[in-house]
């Protein structure tokens, strides 16, 4: 065969394989896009109105959860997951928030209620209603007023404990970091709460607030532990944009 014959047959040969090279490179990219159009959305929103809703709803709107756990368990773990009240919530139990960002919010101007009432442990702990975190879980709430129960009458008496927290965590399957951020929401505590925001003995707590309206006699109920009146540049284990706690 001559020369000219042997190179024209290595170009055929190579065009062949760049063709093919080509042809498998465009499958390849059409298998990666069905894989990435197949992946779960990790960010969820619900709407929940506890009066009117189902929790055997859709969770829009139209058609809302009746409760924040139900709008947690349909979020992948370790997505976030935004909960917009329709209406108040009364929290009389403790709410596991595992692996998630949970944002609970409210518009503007609403003023509806995420009230918390205390509830028993067991027949001999009563601690207020509550947000749980594990596995590396935070919550958010916006828009919000935060109304925080009396302990007049309550048996057997709440105390200041780390359980008894808005947001709290388990000491051995705790998030090494806890978080509460509160956004343009209103603080209402009864004269004789007891209990606190945020509270772990073990977990580095991060208490984040803007545009948030204290009660004056609010001091030693921001974090557990953490006496009224103290400069938050002191605190090892935890950090906070207040500038008196």
């Amino acid at each position: 065969m001559s020369l000219e014959g042997k190179i024209a047959e290595l170009v055929t040969a190579t065009n062949g394989l760049i063709n093919t090279f080509i042809g498998k490179r465009q499958e390849i990219d059409r298998a990666v896009e069905r894989a990435v159009t197949t992946i779960p959305k990790n960010e969820r929103t619900y709407y929940v109105d506890a009066k009117l809703g189902s929790d055997g709803n859709a969770g829009g709107q139209d058609a809302p959860l009746a409760s924040i756990k139900k709008a947690l368990d349909l979020t992948p773990v370790g997505g976030v997951c935004s909960v917009k009240l329709l209406s108040d919530y009364v929290l009389d139990g403790s709410i596991s928030v595992v692996g998630r960002y949970l944002i609970v919010s409210a518009s503007r101007g609403s003023q509806i209620k995420l009230s918390a009432s205390y509830y028993l442990v067991g027949d001999k702990d009563a601690v207020i209603g509550r947000f749980i975190c594990y596995s590396g879980s935070s919550v958010e709430l916006e828009n919000i007023n935060i109304v925080l129960p009396s302990s007049l009458s309550i048996k057997p008496a709440p105390v200041p404990s780390h359980s008894n927290a808005l947001v709290c965590a388990a000491m051995d399957g705790g998030p090494a970091i806890l978080a509460l951020k509160l956004n343009f929401c209103n603080i209402t505590p009864a004269d004789d709460f007891v209990g606190s925001l945020i509270g772990c003995p073990s977990s580095f707590l991060v208490l984040q607030c803007n545009g948030v309206d204290f009660p004056k006699n609010f001091g030693g109920k921001y974090i557990y532990r953490v006496a009224a009146n103290t400069d938050p540049a002191t605190l090892v284990n935890a950090r906070t944009n207040l500038q008196n706690l």
